[in-house]
């Protein structure tokens, strides 16, 4: 039987092993975490991300706020030793687009910094080409269209914005939350879309690359919406400013759900990776 002493003793080496393994997280977090002024500033920020990231297995804490299964499909479909550099979260910071900013047929735009890219969204509107869905063939709204909305809805366009939200835990760019949506008129000429473009932010006088555009049917029997948006690097020694912008689309129709993840690279050059229905992917899928 022990001692009250060697109980004592027990307890504190303990406390001793349990403060260690603390430090050693919080000193592995210091290392792969970039901290930003004034959201990471005191030690106990730290620490409660720490313990954040030790409780929530699913999700990493601010600012690497991966979905683990994105995580793995990343690994999977592109490399295994994949690092994530930074994902579009809830603290992240807009700014939203004057009017004389604006492209034909966009509503409001707003632009946001991801990892070492700035990012596009756009509430923008096309003509409806047929009943189906051709992007291809849809051609942009014009400016008489785009007044013929803002009379639709009303002023409250102007406080909708592209916005981060959970859900069940998960980390979820919505398609536009908040929106009024369009009167049936309006509905049967126009689509109404979020539309996501980027450039890397050594390239200020480039422009943007169009990346993709999440819609809806007109009858409401599919939509599409961004889930996640990141930058990812192949492996820990590539500096953080070569890393690519990915972001995934889902789709959502009555019978089944699909994912199409886009990976723009610092060069330009877009690649694309696609689950058929059901969100079911062969396990020799990559980006093409």
């Amino acid at each position: 039987m022990m001692t009250g002493f060697e109980k004592l003793n027990k307890i504190f080496d303990g406390l001793n092993e349990a403060v260690d393994k603390m430090m050693e997280e919080t000193i592995g977090y210091l290392r792969r975490t970039e901290i930003n002024a004034g959201k990471t500033s005191d030690t106990n920020g730290i620490l409660k991300q720490v313990f954040t990231e030790n409780r929530e297995p699913e999700m990493e804490s601010y600012p690497k706020r991966v979905n683990k299964e994105d995580r793995e499909t990343i690994q999977k479909h592109w490399c295994q030793s994949v690092v994530f550099t930074d994902a579009w979260c809830v603290d992240t910071d807009g700014q939203k687009l004057t009017e004389e900013e604006l492209q034909q047929g966009e509503l409001w735009a707003v632009t946001f910094r991801v990892g070492c890219y700035i990012v596009r969204g756009a509430r923008r509107f096309y003509k409806i080409y047929d009943p189906g869905y051709s992007p291809e063939m849809e051609k942009l709204a014009d400016k008489e269209e785009v007044e013929l909305v803002k009379k639709d809805i009303g002023n409250r366009y102007r406080n909708e914005c592209f916005r981060f939200s959970t859900d069940n835990g998960n980390a979820a760019v919505g398609l536009l939350h908040g929106r009024t949506e369009l009167s049936y008129e309006l509905r049967k000429k126009l689509r109404d879309t979020l539309e996501i473009s980027a450039r890397h932010i050594s390239s200020p006088s480039s422009g943007y690359t169009y990346i993709c555009r999440a819609a809806s049917a007109r009858s409401f029997s599919w939509s599409e919406k961004i889930e996640s948006i990141y930058t990812v690097k192949e492996h820990e020694q590539i500096p953080d400013e070569y890393a690519s912008l990915i972001v995934c689309m889902r789709y959502t129709g009555d019978s089944f759900s699909s994912d199409t993840w886009y990976k723009l690279e610092p060069t330009g050059k877009i690649t694309t990776l696609r689950s058929g229905a059901y969100g079911i992917m062969g396990d020799d899928a990559r980006f093409s």
